[in-house]
């Protein structure tokens, strides 16, 4: 996973149409003497919708993103990180968080330090120390507390029987297409639900290798080419994002999401500025902020403002007040860097 190295940073846009948080639930359980508290995260569901063909001949894009994680398997306290061993004060038990024969099955989010929110891939653990991907030991100074995730998958957000009704077939097209974009090779991946010999299972295009397993990290996207006219809908269901998030922004195309279940998120709210975004007269020089719009298949530009009138957010073209425009549950930003700027770790806030 590699946040700190900018190893990934892509999410898309999905068509999120409906939410119930089902709120924070607490448990007190005790005698008189003593009591525990038990917390578990607000948990509920998101529709996410892939627009249909409606007529073109073409396949339909539609820009979906993960607003939601999965319920936390484990969380507890941190008394020690050395490299990438992570020390934790509540037992574990041993290999329950190890990668799995192909992908890391669960991530660690640091809810404190230096880099609240940060995430990082598990690749094993034992009774009481958790390993990550990278030495995340500078970027999360003085952290306390932790939650361990399950990853987001195709089986897991599909269904393993493709529950969500994707067209299937032996190639795509015909077949619906499921599209990851690839950071590191600047380049797209292509799943689809494969129903010819040896399936039904869910198959990446080319080498034609199983993919159910396939991870989606929580501020990663992708794209649903339809092949048919019709709107498919399913829900997506699991726990709120609670607190900030640390978003690795770096390169030149970084596709990023919204991750917390709340429209409530706009262009002045984001963090993106405080966090590294560069400003500018125009863009280039200034950094780049896309949000898709499913409607008209455009992206609409925004930008930091600093010249006479600013400092700003704008809409490119008509270079209008843009301040207050929102970034919706899941919604896809975006953000291209600029030549000559190396980066920088969005410490997206929690709008609730």
């Amino acid at each position: 996973m590699q946040r700190v190295q900018h190893a990934r940073g892509w999410s898309f846009l999905p068509k999120v149409t409906f939410i119930i948080t089902l709120g924070l639930i607490t448990a007190a359980t005790g005698f008189k003497a003593s009591a525990v508290d038990v917390f578990t995260d607000p948990v509920g569901f998101i529709t996410l919708t892939a627009t249909g063909t409606n007529g073109l001949t073409a396949g339909a894009l539609s820009f979906m993103g993960l607003g939601m994680t999965q319920i936390p398997a484990v969380r507890g306290t941190i008394s020690g990180i050395a490299g990438t061993s992570i020390t934790v004060g509540n037992a574990l038990t041993p290999g329950a968080y190890n990668t799995g024969a192909t992908n890391p099955i669960y991530f660690i989010e640091f809810l404190d330090g230096a880099h609240p929110g940060l995430l990082d891939d598990v690749i094993s653990n034992d009774g009481s120390h958790i390993v990550t991907a990278t030495d995340d030991s500078g970027a999360v100074a003085g952290a306390t507390l932790y939650k361990v995730y399950p990853h987001w998958t195709l089986n897991s957000i599909f269904g393993a029987s493709n529950q969500a009704g994707l067209q299937g077939g032996t190639a795509t097209p015909p077949a619906d297409a499921i599209v990851v974009p690839n950071q590191l090779t600047q380049g797209f991946d292509t799943y689809f639900w494969f129903t010819g010999k040896g399936g039904p299972i869910w198959r990446k295009s080319g080498p034609n290798t199983e993919a159910g397993t396939t991870r989606i990290f929580p501020d990663q996207g992708f794209l649903i080419q339809k092949q048919t006219g019709t709107n498919l809908s399913f829900m997506l269901v699991g726990a709120v994002k609670l607190g900030p998030t640390s978003i690795p922004i770096g390169g030149t195309n970084n596709f990023v999401g919204n991750v917390y279940a709340s429209s409530a998120m706009t262009l002045t709210n984001s963090g993106l500025v405080p966090s590294g975004l560069i400003g500018g007269a125009s863009t280039p020089p200034a950094d780049a902020v896309l949000i898709h719009n499913d409607t008209t298949g455009a992206y609409n530009t925004y930008f930091w403002f600093t010249g006479k009138g600013g400092p700003i957010w704008r809409l490119s073209g008509p270079n209008t007040e843009a301040g207050s425009t929102p970034i919706p549950i899941g919604a896809n930003l975006l953000i291209q860097i600029q030549p000559g700027h190396s980066g920088f770790q969005w410490n997206a806030p929690a709008p609730y």
